[in-house]
């Protein structure tokens, strides 16, 4: 049966894009991602297709696979960041991005994510250039490796730089979306970055920020807001929310 599944996936691999079958390829890939170790299969045959919808049904079986990951999901998603081409594709980054935030937030990954990952930085970076909701999911995983005291073992102190330039950037835009992950991160705008300042900044409850016509209020985090793209509609976006670990 496994056989066969992968067996139709190459043959629709290799039919024309407008050809596809949006449904047919996320029931063969659901299908065939059940076993152990498939997930990564997948990750491994298509994750570098240059066609939109293949690319992004295995980031979006990424994406939902993280909300309980394994260190299989966790060797996937990170294939995934190495191996991907389609990187003009809204919903494969978006996908991709879920997934990441998912996994800092997994208290059994912390360790993973407490050493660099030469990959990681290049691929945020790509994305802090693309589409607004693009850019918003990247402040995202931004956010959450600065609020779990992760950024510096991550990042490099120039990559670091890189990424707090992009963001002064971004500040001097006041695109709505953005600035409310923007205001959370405003002592990393602001060029706060050492290691042991980050820490102290982290040490009281976190707070997110929502717009109110007097301008930012701010609430208690209660969740992080995350966007997983249905892999066969393009403009259709399922939001769910995660809780914050934040009481």
């Amino acid at each position: 049966m496994n056989t066969q599944l992968l067996e139709r996936l190459a043959e629709i691999a290799r039919l024309e894009p407008q050809k596809l079958d949006a449904a047919e390829i996320l029931d063969l890939m659901e299908q065939y991602a059940e076993g152990p170790q498939r997930l990564k299969t997948l990750v491994e045959k298509y994750g570098h297709s240059t066609v939109p919808i293949i690319a992004r049904t295995v980031s979006y079986l990424l994406a939902k696979a993280s909300e309980s990951p394994t260190q299989e999901t966790y060797d996937a998603v990170f294939l995934m960041i190495e191996r991907l081409r389609c990187k003009e594709d809204e919903g494969t980054l978006e996908n991709c991005l879920t997934a990441l935030g998912n996994l800092i937030e997994a208290p059994s990954f912390e360790q993973a994510f407490s050493q660099p990952h030469a990959r990681l930085h290049s691929f945020l970076m790509h994305c802090l250039n693309g589409a607004v909701i693009v850019q918003h999911g990247a402040l995202q995983v931004i956010s959450l490796l600065y609020f779990n005291g992760l950024l510096f073992d991550v990042f490099t102190p120039s990559q670091i730089n890189s990424i707090r330039m992009r963001l002064v950037e971004f500040a001097g835009r006041h695109e709505e979306l953005l600035d409310l992950e923007l205001e959370a991160l405003s002592p990393l705008v602001l060029d706060l970055h050492s290691r042991e300042a980050i820490r102290n900044e982290n040490a009281g409850p976190a707070q997110l920020y929502e717009v109110s016509p007097a301008g930012y209020t701010t609430i208690a985090a209660t969740g992080v807001q995350r966007y997983t793209w249905f892999a066969g509609k393009d403009e259709s976006i399922n939001e769910y929310t995660r809780p914050d670990t934040v009481a």
